[in-house]
């Protein structure tokens, strides 16, 4: 009787377990939760990424190349990559698949190719990495990059951006923070049905549309680009964005209301600007200003792009002769701009930017605009008021940090807040509509660079084609001048925040080499044996309760 009721008790406890199992299987199946419990939250995903992921719809398709035989720092990003996308279809509204791709374990040498051209037409970049292979050194190269897919479209996604040197674990660093920006951000722009349009603004002797090819082509997967004559169209209200691209020839009181008018209902606008113009002279280079005309419309909102040119102790290098050979030397007047505002994600983890004919940039008092820095000089500059005399002569002397006596001069701001109108309390210029006028913006967004150049390529003269914006001809250096005009862009056309991902920080915590060499042998005996005598304990404990249990009987 005592054994029946043993069974019975056996029994009702087995079926409690059975439905608690079903019951908790049921709801975790019926309510979606995570939690995460690192330090810097690598395994949350914000907001702004949870809605857009969530508003998915059909089917997305990831295919990463980064997979392979490649150093360790290379598979931490690897995994960090494959496991933000796991975190991303868990959150999926549509269907979002995944897989790796080796393009070298391709056998097929035409096929193999073919791939890796397909890859860089695409816009994957390639990064070059020493490697040894019996002996002798060899150049391997990686592509950090994805392709998405939707439906018949395809975005390319590079992780790594700007230069990548062996061993620099801080570019990888920064690749594995923009991870979850770079996927949502193309998942965003692949399946977004209505389009933002930018306007490149001509009339004034503004970059050609050869200049700014490479950053049209860049532009235009995620947004409608186009170019527009302030002079022969009456109104740009139809535009979300306007690139003011180096200019020449000022603007008439007609076309700076227009600009004004486009801000004050809305509109993003961008002043890549030259305040002075560089031709030769008897005497070497001479710098005269230019006489825009929009002085009056940017110190209203804040900003004085002074007539100026600085000189920057760490310039770009140009080729000069000393003994009868070419050699490289720095040009301080075509600065390498690497100091940012890394509190800004417009600028956060950038590369260097290559600088040409640089103006200083003065605040003055706009009440309701909140001026923030992005990009700075060196520590180490010399500022040239105009007219502006310099001769190519100085090349041949060794600069020394004594003849730069400034430094960290900010040569581009974002101006954000509450503008008020250039024409507030003044009259309209001639041929304005007074019935359209507004005088005012309460949420208004400029961002003024004080380089014209920055955003425009170099051409081969040969083909006609242009280099990808940032390419240095004499030092074949990509700098990050593509990356940092896309940023602007991005920032100032996006709704959702996403590009506030950019200001995600994880920490990739490093081995001690020197403990590890100490703990190997200790750390390797205790991964092999431990596990073999917690299950050797266990079975025993199991023996004696089970050998107890029966004597009872």
């Amino acid at each position: 009787m005592e054994v029946m009721k043993g069974k019975l008790k056996d029994i009702q406890v087995f079926l409690l377990v059975l439905v608690a199992v079903l019951l908790l299987n049921w709801l975790g199946s019926s309510i979606f939760f995570r939690i995460d419990m690192t330090e810097d939250d690598r395994y949350s995903l914000s907001p702004s990424t949870i809605r857009v992921v969530e508003d998915m719809k059909g089917e997305v398709e990831v295919e990463i190349f980064l997979h392979g035989d490649f150093p360790a720092q290379y598979k931490i990003l690897e995994q960090s990559i494959e496991e933000k996308l796991q975190d991303l279809k868990a959150y999926a509204g549509g269907d979002l698949s995944y897989y790796f791709t080796d393009p070298f374990a391709i056998t097929d040498k035409t096929q193999r190719t073919e791939l890796l051209q397909s890859l860089q037409q695409r816009g994957i970049v390639p990064i070059s990495l020493n490697d040894s292979e019996e002996g002798k050194r060899v150049e391997k190269l990686i592509f950090p990059g994805a392709i998405v897919r939707f439906g018949q479209r395809e975005l390319a996604v590079n992780f790594v951006k700007g230069m990548m040197m062996d061993g620099d674990n801080g570019k990888i660093q920064e690749a594995v923070q923009g991870i979850e920006y770079e996927l949502v951000h193309s998942l965003k722009t692949i399946m977004q049905q209505k389009r933002k349009r930018v306007a490149f603004l001509l009339g004034h002797g503004e970059l050609d549309q050869r200049q700014v090819q490479d950053l049209v082509a860049n532009l235009s997967p995620n947004y409608d680009v186009g170019f527009f004559n302030l002079s022969v169209n009456p109104s740009i209200d139809s535009i979300d964005a306007i690139v003011i691209a180096q200019p020449t020839q000022s603007f008439s009181p007609i076309d700076q209301y227009k600009i004004d008018q486009f801000i004050m209902k809305g509109g993003k606008a961008l002043f890549f600007l030259d305040m002075v113009e560089t031709r030769k002279d008897t005497s070497g280079m001479v710098g005269l200003p230019y006489h825009l005309k929009l002085e009056d419309l940017l110190f209203k909102y804040g900003i004085r792009i002074n007539e100026d040119l600085i000189k920057d102790l760490y310039g770009a290098p140009v080729p000069v002769r000393v003994s009868g050979q070419y050699k490289l030397v720095p040009w301080g007047f075509n600065p390498v701009l690497s100091n940012f505002n890394q509190k800004h994600p417009i600028t956060r983890n950038m590369g260097d930017v290559y600088g040409k004919n640089v103006g200083t940039i003065d605040t003055v008092f706009a009440p309701g605009v909140v001026k923030t820095p992005l990009m700075f000089t060196s520590s180490y500059v010399l500022k040239h008021s105009q007219p502006v005399v310099f001769s190519p002569e100085e090349l041949r002397f060794e600069p020394r940090k004594e003849a730069y006596p400034t430094g960290d001069l900010a040569v581009s701001y974002l101006l954000e807040g509450s503008f008020k109108s250039l024409y507030a309390g003044r009259p309209l210029p001639a041929g304005a509509d007074r019935s359209t006028y507004v005088d005012h913006i309460e949420s208004g967004q400029v961002i003024v660079a004080s380089d014209g150049d920055l955003i425009a390529n170099a051409i081969d003269q040969q083909t006609g084609k242009p280099y990808q914006l940032g390419f240095d001809l004499v030092s074949r250096q990509q700098f990050a001048n593509k990356d940092f005009a896309m940023n602007c862009v991005n920032y100032l056309l996006d709704e959702d925040g996403v590009i506030d991902l950019k200001m995600n920080v994880q920490k990739l915590r490093q081995l001690d080499k020197f403990k590890v060499k100490e703990d190997r042998v200790f750390w390797q005996v205790t991964n092999v044996v431990a596990p073999i005598l917690v299950i050797v304990l266990f079975g025993v404990v199991q023996f004696f309760l089970r050998k107890r249990k029966n004597t009872r009987f």
